[in-house]
């Protein structure tokens, strides 16, 4: 039903309104067609440029493709949007493809920089700020990244546990 509203807003002249069901369009194909979800996002970006949500879709639907240059210029995009600069799960994902994918550590270690002046404790970019210390030989910066990712591990266990703690507390009154 949904599919039919947005091929149906299709046909509409409305701008927006074509974006948008475009936007809907490539999310519902993501995961069972990513190639047929990347041509809608596309022609979403198209239409209204720079809208955060399409260029988060689209930039994933491209790292699922393994167009890896394309999706960090798509991700580099969407995280420099006000929407986009406090996602730091998607931060650490783009450090991943930059180091991992195009050789590229230095950008990759800006971005976890980032994302670890607004969490400290983030457990995946301290492990990965570690990894890419590791791989430059530079060993005591890669056994201190590790360490500081292990103390933020064991924190994200005791709230972890907390936060259950208080479920279960909550659901007995």
């Amino acid at each position: 039903h949904v599919e039919q509203l947005c091929v149906d807003a299709l046909g509409r002249r409305d701008l927006f309104a074509r974006a948008y069901a475009d936007r809907w369009l490539g999310q519902l194909l993501a995961e069972s067609a990513p190639a047929r979800a990347l041509v809608h996002l596309e022609a979403a970006n198209r239409l209204v440029p720079g809208d955060g949500a399409t260029l988060k879709r689209l930039g994933r639907v491209l790292l699922s493709l393994s167009a890896w240059e394309r999706a960090a210029d798509v991700l580099e995009a969407y995280l420099a949007l006000p929407i986009g600069q406090r996602d730091d799960k998607l931060q650490v994902e783009l450090s991943n493809v930059l180091a991992r994918r195009l050789g590229r550590r230095n950008d990759a270690e800006a971005c976890l920089r980032r994302v670890l002046e607004r969490t400290p404790d983030h457990v995946d970019a301290l492990r990965l700020m570690a990894e890419l210390a590791a791989q430059a030989n530079r060993t005591d910066d890669s056994l201190e990244w590790y360490e500081r990712a292990a103390r933020g591990a064991e924190k994200s266990k005791r709230y972890q546990a907390a936060a259950a703690a208080h479920v279960a507390i909550g659901h007995l009154w």
